[in-house]
């Protein structure tokens, strides 16, 4: 009785542990979608890879010098909003180009880095990299633009890194059922 009752105890703060950290996940998905365009090869994405986060991630990027620069010239958000739709397009017709000549990639790919290598050293290490110095440089001009790409960059290596974390478990997990497939083919061989 008493280690059920402990057990209800921790389940609340074990689930709203989850949810904050989903919450986080989505969020950090929403930032830093919009600035993937900017580090991956033109239409190598999956064809449903860019789709609500991203939008939202359109959304957010006024949004945070709005909210958290007021005082500033919000004119370079708008301008980075605008050419970050435009890249979004261009990076479309590409897809569509490379479908027709016969590439085939999963709908949710994220795409190929512009970094060669190790694809999610590429994404989760490389890439925030770059767009954190790009994003450093960018403080010279408009201090919140440069913060909002520095943060990105930020949220870019929370979001691969928990979906490099999240492939690898699935690896273990088919690892496991294989070693699990041969001893039980094992057990059924001695069985008969």
């Amino acid at each position: 009785m008493n280690q059920e009752k402990e057990s209800q105890q921790w389940e609340g703060p074990v689930k709203d542990a989850k949810k904050a950290f989903n919450l986080l996940l989505f969020f950090a998905q929403v930032w830093s979608l919009p600035l993937e365009v900017y580090v991956r090869r033109g239409g190598t994405w999956g064809s449903k890879y860019m789709g609500f986060h991203c939008l939202l991630g359109m959304l957010f990027i006024p949004v945070f010098g709005a909210i958290l620069f007021p005082k500033d010239d919000q004119t370079p958000f708008f301008g980075f909003m605008v050419f970050t739709g435009l890249m979004l397009v261009a990076h479309r017709i590409e897809g569509w180009k490379k479908q027709k000549a016969g590439y085939v990639v999963h709908s949710r790919y994220s795409g190929q880095s512009i970094f060669p290598g190790n694809e999610f050293r590429a994404k989760s290490v490389f890439e925030p990299a770059l767009l954190a110095a790009v994003g450093g440089a960018v403080l010279y001009l408009s201090v919140p633009l440069g913060m909002y790409l520095m943060g990105g960059s930020v949220a870019l290596s929370l979001v691969y890194s928990m979906a490099e974390e999240q492939d690898m478990a699935r690896v273990r997990q088919m690892r496991d059922a294989q070693i699990e497939a041969r001893y039980y083919a094992e057990r059924a061989r001695e069985s008969e």
